[in-house]
């Protein structure tokens, strides 16, 4: 964000805030729920074989991760990723998956780092650094390793719901990705026990598209040779989004249905590392990676000479949004950060809005600091219920119970009072994220 956005919103009121949030979130909101957006959304699926394959994701809090960049609508936000666990949401989503007899699992594990600016996981700096002071590579080693557990974790449980279905478990549930929040490229990370000792051998998507530049520029009779770096000034920007989403489709489309070298580097070691997935699981990761590539391509960040400087380089979060049930609001925003977090109860919620905070300080000079507390339900049956329904009133009770134990925790109250920290409710769309309602529950304090 530029200084002098940024002034700006420093002379902007707690409700003028809070709206401005809100108004970008349903602007794009708008935008998702929109015909020529579910076309590209369509030709998607197909291209990634989503009748056989469901594709899902395991991402850190950090807002500098917007889920639209790599395309990963269907995401589980924890801090570092780290999930020792599988708790009841989260369980629910693996045991539907299981159930689902048709359709293969592929879950991309990710962590994060910044191979220019040295900006990696806060979280897991913060772990490392009550043994020691680490360096951005030993960041960003434990972070790997962080979410190579996750998998393990997430494999398991997965499984074990299989299992208890009658259904043949999976070999190989996910595979690890890491991201770079540098220009946003992708690295496929092989399975440790398949690299040599002592080295991580990877696949990076962003190196790819700089040795494959020229072929790319020859496809389809040049097609896209006027379309290198176009983006690199506006990838991030609302009134550009349908137009660069829509030259991704095209030339991921491209990419994989036409014959090039670039393709065969990928499915060579997806061959030699990932033996163990089935054709399906295949099909979804090469378009996922494949896609990166033309996102990279389109943007131009993996050629920036020295240290990139878009709005995603520095921590720049203006607002926390939790929502225990997924789906959370502010989830396919690209115009600005926001902390995402799914916590599994109210303990896992306090250490999380704790730590946030904590970076939010940091940065963010103007307070009270925003938490948007985000319930998902279906809008055209939230409508219908009117408001007089026992199934809203379930969904109203639970949110304003969360609201609830919040406030009576002593540190949150602490900030609360000492106005550090403002608490808003919102009822969202669970497929577009759109506002539908703003409860207040001020009432039951």
């Amino acid at each position: 964000m530029s200084p002098e956005m940024k002034n700006r919103e420093e002379t902007l009121s707690i409700e003028e805030r809070i709206e401005q949030i809100i108004e970008s979130n349903d602007t794009m909101a708008e935008i998702l729920a929109g015909d020529p957006f579910q076309k590209l959304l369509q030709r998607e699926k197909e291209l990634a074989g989503s009748d056989e394959v469901q594709i899902g994701g395991i991402f850190c809090v950090d807002g500098r991760l917007p889920s639209l960049f790599s395309r990963l609508l269907n995401t589980w936000r924890s801090a570092g990723s780290y999930v020792p666990k599988v708790g009841a949401l989260l369980g629910t989503a693996l045991e539907h998956a299981a159930k689902e007899k048709d359709r293969f699992l592929l879950e991309l594990v990710t962590s994060h780092y910044s191979g220019k600016t040295g900006h990696g996981c806060g979280w897991a700096k913060a772990t490392l650094q009550q043994y020691f002071d680490p360096n951005p590579e030993e960041v960003r080693d434990f972070a790997r390793k962080v979410a190579g557990g996750t998998l393990n974790v997430i494999t398991q449980k997965f499984n074990e719901f299989c299992k208890a279905d009658g259904v043949t478990p999976q070999e190989r549930v996910g595979v690890q990705i890491e991201i770079d929040t540098d220009d946003f490229g992708l690295t496929l990370v092989a399975p440790e026990n398949r690299g040599v000792e002592m080295q991580v051998e990877s696949l990076n998507m962003a190196r790819l598209a700089i040795h494959h530049k020229s072929e790319i520029l020859a496809l389809d009779k040049s097609r896209f040779k006027d379309k290198a770096g176009i983006y690199l000034e506006k990838f991030d920007k609302t009134e550009s989004f349908l137009e660069f989403y829509g030259d991704i489709v095209d030339l991921t489309d491209c990419l994989l249905n036409t014959k090039n070298s670039l393709v065969k580097e990928v499915d060579a070691f997806i061959r030699e590392y990932f033996s163990d997935l089935v054709p399906a699981q295949i099909k979804g990761l090469k378009f996922m990676l494949v896609r990166n590539i033309a996102f990279e391509f389109l943007t131009g960040l993996n050629e920036v000479e020295g240290e990139p400087t878009h709005s995603f380089v520095e921590h720049d979060e203006r607002a926390m949004v939790f929502s225990p049930r997924g789906k959370r609001f502010g989830r396919f925003l690209t115009n600005l950060q926001l902390f995402g977090t799914t916590p599994s109860n109210t303990e896992e919620a306090i250490s999380a809005i704790l730590m946030e905070i904590g970076l939010l300080e940091a940065h963010e000079g103007q307070k009270p600091h925003i938490l948007f507390l985000s319930e998902p339900v279906d809008e055209k049956v939230w409508i219908e219920l009117g408001e007089k329904n026992e199934l809203r009133d379930l969904v109203i009770s639970k949110q304003a119970q969360l609201f609830i134990d919040l406030h009576q925790n002593i540190e949150i109250k602490r900030l609360v009072k000492e106005g550090k920290i403002v608490i808003v409710p919102l009822i969202v769309d669970a497929d577009t994220a759109k506002v539908l309602e703003r409860p207040d529950y001020t009432a039951y304090l």
